[in-house]
């Protein structure tokens, strides 16, 4: 499966786990939540507080 345009890597291979021929190599919804999580944490900007005090 090609990696979608604009698709981090670390996403599009979450994407190529889930569709593992064999259903216990594939992540477990428990593990899917927690990567998403901790992926979102990551990247969402950080605060800066602005100059307008």
């Amino acid at each position: 499966m090609p990696c979608p345009q604009g698709c981090p890597e670390s996403l599009h291979e979450m994407m190529r786990l889930c569709w593992k021929k064999e259903p216990d190599e594939r992540p477990t919804f428990e593990y899917i939540q927690s990567f998403l999580e901790d992926y979102f944490t990551a990247t969402e900007p950080q605060y800066q507080p602005g100059d307008n005090l």
